[in-house]
């Protein structure tokens, strides 16, 4: 999407088991000069996979970073201290820790007055869902392409905000 319209302020929201897998494109977009405004959610595991893997009854096996117990060899001990501020930080990210709505508005108002290639990290607990309204430019769409939104909805969690992109 920032390939083909520069100007416009692009937004990936991404959870933190998807993020272990694509940091790669981070480098690339500092590398490349193109800045996005990613919004990492860690939940400490790939909780949406978790859930469909409950519901068919395999109890979400192998999709939280836990800690194994010695005692019982299942993965029910304390979170793993995967730092993903320092990961994004590493691969040439400006990064913000936010901690609850109020950081998260001024984060997402920070990411998009930078310049480059912003990661901001939000911690959720990993049953909860947050709901964001995200600053997005308007955008008058091309001929025959489907309309823009002013405003993107994140659907994890009980927060819902809505601020402008200054």
């Amino acid at each position: 999407v920032k390939l083909a319209a520069p100007e416009r302020e692009v937004y990936v929201i991404i959870g933190d088991g998807s993020f272990l897998m694509m940091p790669q494109d981070i480098v690339t977009s500092v590398q490349e000069g193109i800045k996005l405004n990613i919004i990492l959610i860690d939940n400490h595991g790939f909780q949406s996979i978790g859930g469909l893997s409950n519901s068919l009854g395999s109890e979400g096996f192998g999709t939280r970073y836990k800690y194994r117990d010695p005692a019982t060899g299942q993965l029910s001990g304390e979170n793993l201290p995967v730092n993903f501020a320092e990961i994004a930080r590493g691969l040439g990210a400006h990064v913000i820790e936010a901690q609850d709505l109020p950081s998260l508005k001024a984060a997402l108002q920070e990411s998009c007055a930078q310049k480059q290639t912003t990661v901001t990290v939000i911690e959720t607990a990993a049953a909860s869902l947050v709901a964001v309204e995200l600053p997005c430019e308007a955008s008058t769409p091309a001929e025959g392409a489907s309309l823009f939104r002013n405003t993107t909805t994140l659907s994890r969690g009980s927060m819902k905000a809505s601020f402008p992109c200054v």
